[in-house]
Order: C-alpha cells, then structure tokens, then sequence
C-alpha cells in the first residue's frame, strides 16, 4: 500500500516508489496535492484518493465539533474481495487532532480497505 501525503517526499523517492508501487495492491493518494498521476491511468491497482474536494474517493462531508462525517463516494473493494460501497460515517476525535483532517481521511482510508 502507498500512501501519498507530501509532494517533496514524493519527488525525493521517485524511483523507491515506482518500486512499491508495481508491488502495491492499493494506491491511497491526496488528491489535494498537485502531482502526477499518469502512472496510475490504466491501473489496474485498487485506486483510493481521498481529500477536501468533492472528486475524492473519500472526503469529508461535514465537521461539527467533535465529529466529522466522512463521505465514501464510490464504491472500493476491500483486501477480502468484499464492496464496501457509497456511504457515510461518522468519526469522533478530540480537539487536537481536528486540524489534522487529512491525515485522518488517509487513516479512514486504510481502515476501509483492511476491515
């Protein structure tokens, strides 16, 4: 599995991650950055992007204090086989951790795919 959160790591390892990525099942991505994804047109890699826009695989729907209400947009299969598809939940956190969204979207994403 991949997870792509930093732009400048991303360019550092370049030739690391095209090696974990050819091995990789899942690709988890944030579609929030600006980088290249012409690699994974044509995947056949289980493709999850998740972030604050609306053509996130996972994004958040909405955030009222301590709970946020993640939104599942298209359907993704898991490490069973199993289709976990289009849904909403909700995630509770403490204060502290509420300015770290995308970090908790790329944790709900790796959830998703391993329960």
């Amino acid at each position: 599995m991949i997870i792509c959160n930093d732009i400048k790591k991303l360019e550092l390892h370049t030739k690391a991650l095209k090696k974990i990525y050819d091995n990789s099942k899942y690709v988890i991505i944030n579609s929030d950055i600006n980088i290249e994804q012409n690699c994974l047109i044509g995947s056949k890699k289980n493709i999850i992007t998740y972030g604050m826009n609306q053509k996130a695989t996972i994004t958040l729907s909405s955030i009222n204090e301590n709970k946020l209400l993640i939104s599942i947009q298209r359907n993704i299969e898991n490490i069973k086989g199993e289709k976990i598809e289009v849904c909403e939940n909700i995630l509770e956190i403490e204060n502290e951790h509420s300015t770290k969204i995308n970090d908790m979207l790329a944790i709900f994403a790796t959830y998703s795919i391993y329960t």
